[in-house]
């Protein structure tokens, strides 16, 4: 499944330097971390967002853990809009919609 995940940043060189770190366990270890599509920095801010694929919530909390102190997160999954219109159609005709 895909999530967006929102950074706190409280110690940006610390959060540079473990994505580096990152990068390389990821690799050695692929199964134990989320997959980091994509990160994007909002200017001015020491905020951040990434868009990230995980195959399970433990790859998630691996990825929170390995930032820890220096940033936290909030994760919201996400997907497709035509997967998720296609969900609502399907559930629509099996439930009571107010």
């Amino acid at each position: 499944m895909k999530y967006i995940g929102f950074w706190d940043i409280k110690n940006f060189e610390n959060v540079s330097m473990k994505m580096k770190g990152l990068n390389k366990l990821s690799k050695e270890y692929p199964k134990q971390f989320p997959k980091n599509l994509d990160v994007f920095q909002m200017i001015g801010e020491d905020k951040c967002f990434s868009i990230l694929e995980a195959d399970n919530p433990d790859q998630l909390l691996n990825f929170q853990y390995f930032f820890s102190p220096d940033a936290s997160f909030t994760f919201l999954p996400i997907m497709e809009f035509d997967e998720s219109n296609a969900i609502r159609e399907k559930s629509r005709n099996h439930a009571i919609w107010i």
